[in-house]
């Protein structure tokens, strides 16, 4: 027969966040939070994951930013999470960076919706299911170019830059300098764009379908 390999992404699960969320453990950090604009990183901490990269660009952009925090959540690789409270400290970005652990459940899906802009700076992802919930979520996107997600770009909802220091520093400035008007119909344009392609129920439509094509 045809060897023919056919990539089906994975779905996301259509949420909807009019929910009552038990966000009890979130609401003191938000509340601590609620004139600033949130920059979030929410994955498992690895160094495919390049934090070192998204530290150090926000390090370089706090000049020109104001009234923005960076939120990293997630837990994974010991000796990256020591140096990033090292780094922390050390340049002085207590109330520029918190680090938080892991959030799961409900906490999740509510500090992507809260957060103004999600942030995956990673060299190698197949899919990135964290960028789908983030749309998902209508938070707008910034993802390296490690990861496949131009759509990010033609379906302006986020931004696809660069793999370097410099592209998630372009990004993340960008993002922030937009109004929240503007990120607010980014957010609808994603989660539109997941709705369309990558709920699960579409997953398993195209699923269905290949196996009838090639039955």
């Amino acid at each position: 027969g045809n060897n023919i390999i056919d990539i089906i992404p994975n779905g996301c699960y259509e949420f909807d966040f009019s929910t009552n969320f038990d966000i009890s453990r979130l609401n003191y950090l938000l509340s601590e939070l609620k004139h600033q604009k949130i920059v979030l990183f929410l994955n498992r901490i690895s160094k495919e994951k390049r934090l070192d990269r998204l530290i150090l660009a926000w390090k370089n952009i706090q000049s020109s930013i104001e009234n923005s925090v960076l939120i990293i959540a997630g837990n994974g690789d010991k000796n990256i999470i020591e140096w990033l409270n090292i780094e922390i400290k050390k340049n002085n970005l207590k109330n520029k960076i918190l680090y938080i652990g892991p959030v799961y459940g409900d906490l999740k899906w509510h500090l992507m919706a809260y957060s103004d802009i999600f942030v995956l700076p990673s060299i190698s992802e197949n899919f990135g299911n964290v960028v789908t919930e983030s749309l998902m979520s209508k938070t707008p996107v910034i993802a390296t170019k490690g990861t496949p997600w131009s759509e990010l770009n033609s379906s302006n909802c986020g931004i696809w830059v660069d793999n370097t220091t410099f592209g998630i520093e372009h990004g993340i400035k960008t993002m922030l300098n937009y109004t929240s008007q503007e990120r607010m119909v980014m957010g609808i344009n994603g989660r539109n764009l997941v709705l369309s392609k990558y709920t699960w129920i579409r997953a398993a439509k195209k699923i269905i379908f290949r196996v009838k094509l090639f039955k």
